[in-house]
């Protein structure tokens, strides 16, 4: 993963609140309806010119040395974080990443490969990395793929990370540090750390088997430094899970 933008404390302070909200809003975004779970057949990947005629040319040259099995793992995701420390945002940063693994099982060795480029010219270089560890007569792709029906929805959302602004992510973090300090004098110092990401991934294999997925991700924690007669201690606590904002309720907050 490459993180888009890095900021030191002194750059960050010196953003308003709006220039801070544009730099971790995504330029691209996911495009998915809320809500929206696991689906059949290549749509998301398709903006990203990923057809199943590409995948298939790409596990036909994953198979070409006689794999038992292969599958390929596309990818995209765009990741948010903030923290904040002594009261201030220190810290804001976005990560993008997108590309796509093969990987090549035979007998009981794994071969691997990835790229970021999207293209069947480096998806088939990438699946001849993968397929060096067999040696043997080649294997066909599947003429067709199937899709699992009724996919369930596992963690559904009302609103995507991506329509998030970042003034709906300063308060948690404002008011847990204000609390930290509230509930406990000796407590001398807090740190807040703020993440929220959402993903797409696209899995076809040998089986013939081919599917997509949305994916929220969250994370908050929360870490502080209480002094009491010359003696220094440190705690902290954190809670994740794959969900929007409503996920911070006020208890979980609390």
């Amino acid at each position: 993963m490459k993180p888009d933008l890095d900021f030191s404390r002194r750059d960050v302070l010196s953003l308003g609140s709006a220039a801070l909200a544009a730099t971790l809003i995504p330029d691209v975004l996911f495009g998915a309806a809320p809500g929206t779970g696991a689906t059949e057949g290549v749509g998301y990947f398709g903006r990203f010119g990923v057809t199943e005629k590409m995948i298939r040319e790409g596990l036909g040259v994953a198979l070409s040395r006689g794999g038992d099995y292969a599958d390929l793992y596309f990818e995209h995701s765009v990741l948010n974080s903030l923290g904040l420390e002594d009261g201030e945002v220190n810290r804001g940063y976005r990560q993008v990443q997108l590309g796509v693994g093969v990987r090549v099982v035979k007998g009981d060795q794994t071969g691997y490969g990835f790229t970021e480029d999207l293209t069947l010219e480096a998806l088939k270089a990438t699946a001849r990395t993968a397929a060096a560890i067999a040696d043997g007569p080649g294997r066909t792709a599947p003429a067709r793929f199937h899709f699992v029906k009724d996919l369930p929805n596992r963690y559904p959302v009302k609103t995507r990370w991506e329509d998030v602004k970042t003034e709906q992510r300063l308060p948690i973090l404002t008011s847990l540090n204000a609390r930290a300090f509230a509930l406990d004098g000796r407590v001398k110092k807090v740190n807040l750390g703020f993440m929220d990401q959402g993903s797409a991934v696209l899995i076809a294999d040998s089986e013939g088997r081919l599917v997509e997925d949305i994916r929220p991700m969250t994370s908050l924690y929360v870490s502080c430094v209480a002094e009491q007669d010359g003696r220094k201690e440190t705690n902290g606590y954190n809670v994740a899970g794959r969900a929007d904002l409503g996920y911070y309720t006020p208890e979980r907050l609390e």
